[in-house]
């Protein structure tokens, strides 16, 4: 099962994948949604993986995970966010969703706190989540820009034990100082990838 990563841009989706969710209103006699608004889903474990796009803008507009432990398969329901309850998510006719942050560490400052979450894919390159409070900074593949090894103090991941101690922040690249050195990661794209990067190893959509 390969890595799938949202694109930044809408790539010219097909609107009948099943994993575009029609919209619904937020509640039961509320005015319909304009059709402005293109939700992506992913399942990856217990977790609902969710997109939001805006294709006048052509770009990707949010970004949240949301708590699906219930196992039910929301594949191509109608869905709304609910803004005025911190943006969880409703699929289908009931099934509420609640945002999810996987456990993280951290980065930035006390006053502006960012956090993050890591996973070596291959090599030096990583999956790199930044969080602000629920929602979703930034969803990358990432690499050392200078082609530094990371996997020194990044490891296997944040899940995995071993990975050692660092501070930085965030500001589209991600800046990290572990004991020794500074380390720059930057965003790797399906275009930037060298050729003997394996072939399936990660999928963008849409």
């Amino acid at each position: 099962m390969p890595l799938i990563l949202f694109n930044t841009k809408l790539q010219n989706p097909d609107l009948t994948l099943p994993r575009i969710h029609p919209l619904r209103p937020e509640r039961s006699g509320d005015p319909f949604p304009s059709s402005d608004v293109i939700l992506l889903s992913v399942q990856e474990g217990n977790i609902l993986r969710v997109a939001m796009y805006y294709p006048e803008m052509d770009e990707l507009e949010q970004q949240i995970d949301y708590w699906n432990g219930s196992g039910i398969d929301v594949t191509g329901l109608p869905a709304a966010l609910l803004r005025d309850e911190g943006d969880s998510a409703i699929f289908g006719d009931n099934l509420i969703l609640k945002p999810y942050v996987r456990p993280h560490a951290f980065l930035g400052s006390e006053e502006w706190p960012y956090g993050i979450w890591w996973q070596r894919v291959h090599g030096n390159y990583y999956r790199v989540i930044v969080y602000r409070r629920w929602i979703i900074c930034s969803e990358y593949l990432m690499t050392e820009k200078d082609g530094q090894d990371v996997t020194w103090f990044l490891g296997e991941g944040f899940d995995t034990p071993g990975w050692k101690p660092f501070s930085g922040y965030w500001g589209g690249n991600v800046t990290l100082y572990p004991a020794q050195g500074i380390y720059t990661l930057v965003p790797v794209m399906e275009k930037d990838l060298p050729p003997d990067f394996p072939e399936g190893l990660v999928r963008w959509i849409p």
